[in-house]
């Protein structure tokens, strides 16, 4: 899922866009979590995800102050991955996601899964995570597909 943020991205609208693969903001976008401000708790993931992004002291800033940063300080803090002019937002948007969607559907949903544990255990963990997947990836259609395309493409040249 790719996220194109347009103007302001508040509470569930940051929410939101953590849960995405990757966000995208047009030059106008802000980023904030006003929940406290409402006296409500954030309940759509912030707490979960923004300090695996962000990092801790930043998160609790963002969620305790509930001031909002601009897409610039949100790409500088590893929120938005680019950002873009408005007008050109939806369509490098779907550019993006075009391009993060021209593998095998399984392979990707495996790889989104492994990305997904990061910051979970340890970092032996997530290697031996890696190698199992792996181990059953070999296995499959995707892979020999894969490896056929590939060695086909180099004794072509």
């Amino acid at each position: 899922m790719v996220a194109a943020v347009h103007g302001a991205a508040r509470a569930g609208g940051l929410e939101i866009s953590l849960a995405c693969d990757l966000v995208l903001a047009g030059r106008s976008a802000t980023f904030g979590d006003a929940h406290l401000s409402k006296g409500l708790l954030p309940g759509g993931g912030d707490t979960a995800r923004l300090p695996r992004v962000i990092g801790w002291q930043r998160s609790k800033w963002m969620i305790l102050s509930a001031e909002a940063i601009d897409a610039e300080t949100a790409k500088d803090w590893g929120l938005v991955f680019d950002v873009v002019d408005d007008a050109e937002l939806l369509t490098v948007a779907e550019s993006r996601a075009l391009r993060m969607t021209r593998g095998d559907p399984k392979t990707i949903a495996q790889a989104k899964l492994l990305l997904s544990k990061i910051g979970e255990g340890t970092f032996s963990e997530a290697l031996e995570a890696e190698i199992a997947a792996l181990e059953v990836h070999w296995h499959s259609d995707s892979f020999q597909n894969g490896v056929g395309g590939f060695l086909s493409r180099n004794q072509s040249k």
